[in-house]
């Protein structure tokens, strides 16, 4: 229980309560120091300043100056924040607030203990141009001019230049996504600013604005290599925008990531060829990176059926195998779209199989792959011999294909050696099965055509779960002919 007239905590509370003649009592009758702090280091004029109350914020400032407390005005709480930062988040009265402590000497770019300033708690874009940054730093910073932004900061030698804008960006990144390479070098060698932070909002670093500038390539990849030379990481991840994404979350078995795309993924997207060129020669990139849906660039490209890219990527090391969170592999979205040519470079791009026995013979004779010396014994039955890799409801990539009508990636997929006889665990059906239910004769002919006979004949007797052959599920008699045979009828 608070004892009103000799307890300090009361002080606090009349703060709140905006009652100013309590407050003057208590100061200069009881003498209640005007700098008391609770167990947070809370003052009076911290909690008037939280609730916008301006006449006990006034009051107090007086108090403090007639105590003869040094730096009342920004005094800090053990988290080392000051009355402006909470003014700058009042529900009420934040702008006069505000404009009371900065004219009573408040430091306007006074970091908390989490570097953060008063401005960056501001929801009012009043309170953020009163104490916020000065507006030319950013400009200046945008525009390239480096003249201009020195003598700023002489003029103003203690602002400091790693300050945030209302949309999260930093004279540096601003500077990177102007591809302004001479201030880019001036903020990281001579201001100390770190190359790879991140914007506030999203994430981005200066590699991501870059990356995903198509305006001009060239200045583009350029700007890439003088961030590389600077330390700048190709690898980081910028924010992922989904609501559940702050790592508590789940979305089926897995947690939701709070960081999504690498700077290459930005690129691709972009299709922005330079800078992914440019991203390609860090050494230290890793390729392999998957995005908050677990797809990697790669997989990017796959959809955008962009072959220069593709090509690019390949050469580079990127796996082909790697799933989404839907399961799918580039190889299997290439089947699905029906990029023949996609498919084809991905292929010859597989891992090759390091055994001296051909993998294909050993898995059609039933043979132990995991004894193989290849590294991952999947990787045999999907790049080799059987193409079986599947996603998560059990579709292999001829499978798609055939599903999709797309007649020239099944062509492909079969030469390259898919087994048609694979059957869909959950539905037990082939690829006869669905291409005879696609109803499209020219795909069910090129079935019939392109698999020998003895996998043929074999295919046409299996039943789905439903106990059903492929012709008994034909669209039309012309199906049904095609997909009849001796054995299917045995």
């Amino acid at each position: 229980m608070i004892e009103t007239e000799r307890d300090p905590q009361y002080l606090l509370v009349c703060a709140r309560l905006n009652s100013v003649p309590e407050v003057v009592n208590l100061v200069r009758v009881h003498n209640i120091p005007v700098d008391y702090g609770n167990l947070l280091g809370q003052t009076a004029l911290h909690i008037a300043a939280l609730h916008g109350n301006v006449e006990t914020v006034k009051i107090l400032l007086l108090l403090g100056d007639q105590s003869g407390v040094p730096g009342f005005v920004n005094i800090q709480n053990r988290r080392g924040q000051t009355p402006l930062h909470f003014a700058a988040a009042a529900k009420k009265n934040a702008f006069e607030t505000c404009e009371l402590l900065v004219a009573n000497g408040a430091h306007r770019l006074l970091e908390d203990s989490l570097g953060c300033r008063p401005y960056e708690n501001a929801n009012d874009t009043e309170v953020r141009a009163l104490i916020g940054p000065d507006r030319r730093i950013f400009e200046y910073a945008a525009l390239g001019d480096l003249p201009n932004f020195e003598a700023l900061l002489e003029e103003i030698p203690d602002h400091g230049v790693d300050l945030y804008d209302s949309t999260g960006n930093a004279p540096l990144h601003l500077a990177a996504a102007g591809n302004h390479t001479d201030l880019i070098v001036y903020l990281c060698r001579t201001m100390g600013s770190y190359v790879n932070m991140q914007n506030m909002l999203t994430g981005e670093s200066c590699l991501h604005l870059v990356a995903g500038n198509d305006s001009d390539t060239k200045a583009a990849a350029r700007t890439i290599e003088v961030l590389a030379s600077l330390g700048a990481d190709p690898n980081i991840r910028n924010f992922s925008n989904n609501q559940y994404s702050d790592g508590t979350w789940m979305s089926g078995s897995e947690t939701v990531s709070m960081f999504d795309k690498t700077p290459l993924h930005v690129a691709v997207a972009a299709a922005n060829i330079e800078a992914i060129q440019a991203l390609l020669n860090i050494p230290e990139i890793d390729v392999n990176i998957e995005d908050a849906s677990k797809e990697t660039p790669l997989y990017y490209a796959t959809e955008m059926q962009d072959e220069v890219i593709l090509e690019m990527l390949l050469e580079h090391g990127c796996d082909v195998f790697k799933c989404s969170t839907s399961h799918a592999t580039s190889i299997l979205a290439a089947a699905s779209s029906g990029w023949a040519r996609g498919l084809d470079l991905m292929l010859d791009a597989s891992d090759p199989v390091n055994d001296e026995t051909d993998a294909a013979s050993l898995i059609k004779n039933g043979g132990d792959i995991s004894k193989s010396k290849h590294t991952d014994p999947a990787r045999v039955q999907s790049t080799l011999g059987n193409i079986i890799n599947s996603d998560a409801d059990g579709w292999t990539p001829l499978m798609l294909a055939v599903r999709g009508g797309k007649l020239s990636a099944a062509q492909l997929l079969l030469r390259r050696g898919a087994d048609p006889n694979i059957v869909n665990p959950k539905t037990g059906a082939s690829v006869y099965h669905l291409a005879a239910t696609k109803g499209r004769e020219d795909l069910c002919r090129m079935l019939v055509d392109s698999i020998d006979k003895e996998h043929r004949e074999r295919g046409l007797r299996i039943r789905n779960k439903d106990g059903r052959l492929p012709k008994e599920m034909a669209m039309s008699p012309a199906i049904a002919s095609l997909f009849e045979s001796p054995a299917a009828c045995a």
